[in-house]
């Protein structure tokens, strides 16, 4: 490509947190499968100059009901509460964050299988509890389709089968 001809505009960047880790490389995967560019790099998103963050979330911090996380039940190992502690404050973060950042936190259920064959299908919810399981393939799917058509701003959702 010489300077005088067109660049070729892409569809969309991505820039991935956590990309080698087991959901990460399948997020990587799906993208490049649909042309996307993925990059795995900055530490700080707003000084990089991010307009969207995308995270993965834990299903300990989703709502069984108003206002009560999965890991506010006394029968929750308390080995795994500090952990579901931490994502919980760091969405507090993002909830306090300036309104110049669009964020959304996809979040699986507690049961991620990681063999089963994706669908393509999966059902999205606000931040409560929304089914048992989903395919880590589906999983990979709704994260690459909120990256590509962004329909949840500034907020925690829920994926499932």
């Amino acid at each position: 490509m010489t300077s005088t001809e067109p660049r070729q505009q892409r569809r969309a960047d991505v820039i991935l947190y956590g990309a080698g880790g087991q959901v990460g490389r399948a997020v990587v995967a799906e993208a490049r499968r649909r042309g996307l560019t993925v990059t795995a790099a900055v530490r700080d998103p707003g000084r990089a100059g991010v307009p969207r963050l995308l995270g993965v979330g834990v299903a300990t911090t989703l709502q069984t009901a108003p206002g009560i996380a999965v890991h506010d039940d006394p029968a929750f190992p308390e080995a795994h509460r500090t952990f579901s502690l931490g994502h919980t404050a760091a969405l507090d973060l993002l909830h306090a964050s300036p309104a110049t950042l669009d964020w959304v936190v996809v979040t699986p259920p507690m049961d991620l299988d990681r063999t089963a064959p994706g669908t393509g299908h999966y059902r999205v919810g606000g931040p409560h509890v929304l089914g048992s399981r989903i395919a880590q393939a589906d999983l990979a799917v709704a994260i690459v389709d909120e990256l590509t058509t962004p329909a949840h701003h500034r907020e925690q959702i829920s994926v499932a089968e």
